[in-house]
């Protein structure tokens, strides 16, 4: 993985850069082949807006990384670990995988809460990832607090006025 991690007992683990491949996470006889002057590492290295660039003329591997930088993540790099990205960009990277599976008809999605604890610019490519699946055929169905969100819906189901036993009438 081009670290190795010592674990200190009571203290926090620490991560060294490995030796062996300097962090490259790949053997010597693999960094050895390139693709348009590249070895795997430093394309994994890419953020998805120059990888699209480089990757010009492929258009399966554009395609996905065009619904990448839809989404608003053309910042991550394309080898980036999972486990680096915040609540908000997992959220979008798993939506961007849904957009680009090859329909298989109409599905109905169930968001709740999507735009918790996301910017404002996050929560503008997030109403274009929910377009572009309605387009697609989908319905989504949205619990949602968020103005800018509701404003966009097709519907607005408004329950309450409370929580528990006295929530739950549709009032609108």
């Amino acid at each position: 993985m081009g670290w190795i991690t010592v674990s200190m007992d009571f203290l926090s683990d620490v991560r060294i850069l490995c030796e062996h491949c300097n962090g490259k996470r790949y053997r010597p006889e693999i960094l050895n082949c390139h693709y348009r002057g590249k070895d795997i590492s430093e394309v994994l290295g890419m953020v998805v807006s120059d990888a699209r660039a480089f990757f010009t003329g492929h258009k399966t591997i554009t395609s996905r990384l065009e619904i990448l930088e839809d989404v608003g993540l053309d910042y991550l790099e394309s080898g980036q670990s999972l486990d680096t990205l915040s609540g908000g960009e997992a959220q979008r990277l798993e939506l961007a995988a849904e957009l680009m599976k090859p329909g298989k008809g109409s599905a109905l999605y169930l968001f709740e809460e999507p735009s918790t604890g996301l910017h404002y610019d996050d929560i503008r490519h997030l109403i274009i990832l929910f377009n572009r699946l309605a387009d697609k055929g989908h319905t989504l169905l949205i619990i949602e607090h968020d103005p800018w969100i509701i404003r966009e819906a097709d519907r607005i189901i408004r329950l309450g006025p409370e929580g528990g036993e006295n929530g739950g009438y549709l009032l609108q």
